[in-house]
């Protein structure tokens, strides 16, 4: 019996690194794509999303530079503002 309650004290153990690493892992990608301090903002619940949508008139373009992919990853951001 505690032999038992040893192996399933190990694998719930075990589960929840596997759940920290996956949290982890979420928390990384949406770094990536919202910024850190967003990410953890989201991640912490100091930030929410709105229950009813906004209208709002804005404008968008498309643009397709040749290069400016491979600029992009060379260059630091501050770079830009510089051209």
């Amino acid at each position: 019996m505690h032999c038992l309650i040893k192996v399933r004290q190990l694998t719930f153990l075990a589960m929840l690194n596997e759940l920290s690493l996956v949290r982890e892992k979420q928390a990384k990608i949406l770094a990536q794509y919202l910024g850190k301090d967003v990410a953890e903002s989201l991640a912490q619940g100091e930030f929410t999303f709105a229950q009813k949508g906004e209208r709002s008139e804005v404008s968008i373009v498309f643009v397709d530079l040749r290069g400016f992919t491979s600029y992009s990853e060379n260059n630091l951001p501050k770079k830009f503002l510089k051209h």
